[in-house]
């Protein structure tokens, strides 16, 4: 369900730490990108409640077919999540690939039970 009818689901709004009474998307997971010795990178920023139980699994693709989502170490860098104090954490994860001029790459969260 979707209570505050901003188009995400109960369950994704619990999982995100957002409140499911109100409109909050700016809380959506945001894509950013971090500059390193090797290039720039792609990186996937949320926040979620600490301890929730839930399993969060970044992944990515490179041309957005079901079965080419990549996910795990070899695919991402997690750094430190930060505490945001109220139970909630924020957390970003860094594609290990740089992205490039000649290179695309999608970045999407999965969250279940």
């Amino acid at each position: 369900s979707d209570n505050d009818t901003d188009g995400v689901s109960a369950f994704m709004e619990y999982a995100l730490a957002m409140n499911p009474r109100n409109s909050d998307v700016p809380l959506l997971p945001r894509l950013g990108t971090v500059v390193k010795p090797d290039g720039k990178h792609l990186t996937l920023t949320y926040q979620r409640p600490i301890n929730s139980g839930l399993i969060y699994t970044p992944q990515r693709s490179i041309n957005l077919t079901t079965t080419t989502w990549q996910s795990g170490t070899g695919v991402f860098l997690e750094h430190t999540p930060t505490n945001l104090g109220n139970g909630i954490e924020s957390v970003t994860v860094e594609d290990i690939n740089p992205i490039s001029a000649t290179s695309r790459a999608w970045l999407r969260l999965k969250v279940s039970k």
